[in-house]
């Protein structure tokens, strides 16, 4: 008998997690807080569901990391306790995990400290109902980031780097990366304001709204309208949601080619 295991990520699954895939916690150091995960079996047969924290992060590039606990310098996984972190769920049963956030007793820490709690399941397989060959079944896998936010004057602080302008079919796209060199989580929206030599401004343009952990960055892109040939000065503002606004001034050079 062979059994082909295949891990998906999606919504397609025989388990599902109910209550969302962020949770956040405000926190003092050597305070415990519990948070729970609602899972259901809303399929026809058995399922086995495993939970394990994992560190996460991402960047510019488009890259993302899944990594063993304790490998990011603000890694939270040390302080998550699953209980428990393992069950079969019957078809269509409901089911609780809880779990305990509890930062260590120091003065040292202050800001965001964030894991992930991956919430993994599988079919439990009747082996019986196969003669030869191979069965298939399959895997989905939650991530469920557990952030938490240690009371304190942490710094927050972007960084924006590599601008550019590339040409569309009618328009421009600006792209910037913006990186998250603070120690708090930041959420920028990032916009320019085009002025034209004259100082007419020629409108603000937007991006959707990113969630940034320290030492995480993102490729932000801006959709402008067909511009004439020619230099224009540019404001580009990431506004984090009423923390802070963060700006710097760009030169866009429009040719005609």
């Amino acid at each position: 008998m062979i059994f082909l295991w295949i891990a998906v990520w999606g919504t397609q699954s025989q388990v599902m997690v109910l209550n969302g895939l962020t949770h956040e916690f405000r926190m003092s150091p050597g305070e415990a807080q519990k948070g729970y995960i609602d899972v259901r079996n809303v399929g026809k047969k058995p399922a086995r569901v495993f939970l394990e924290v994992q560190d996460y992060s991402f960047h510019a590039d488009g890259s993302t990391e899944y990594l063993d606990q304790g490998s990011l310098q603000r890694s939270n996984a040390a302080w998550i306790i699953l209980s428990p972190s393992f069950m079969t769920l019957e078809a269509g049963q409901q089911f609780r995990f809880v779990f305990e956030v509890q930062p260590p007793q120091t003065d040292t820490l202050v800001g965001t400290y964030w894991s992930m709690i991956m919430v993994e399941s599988d079919r439990v397989l009747d082996t019986s109902l196969f003669e030869g060959g191979f069965a298939v079944t399959s895997k989905v896998r939650y991530g469920i980031q557990v952030v938490t936010d240690i009371k304190g004057d942490a710094l927050a602080q972007l960084d924006f780097r590599d601008v550019a302008v590339n040409r569309l079919d009618s328009a421009y796209l600006l792209t910037v990366d913006i990186y998250n060199v603070g120690g708090v989580k930041l959420r920028p929206t990032p916009s320019l304001e085009i002025f034209h030599s004259n100082g007419h401004s020629l409108g603000t343009f937007s991006a959707e709204p990113r969630r940034l952990y320290p030492g995480t960055s993102h490729r932000f892109e801006i959709l402008l309208p067909d511009l004439a040939p020619g230099k224009y000065k540019g404001i580009l503002l990431a506004d984090t949601e009423g923390q802070e606004v963060f700006g710097t001034q760009i030169t866009l050079d429009i040719s005609d080619d």
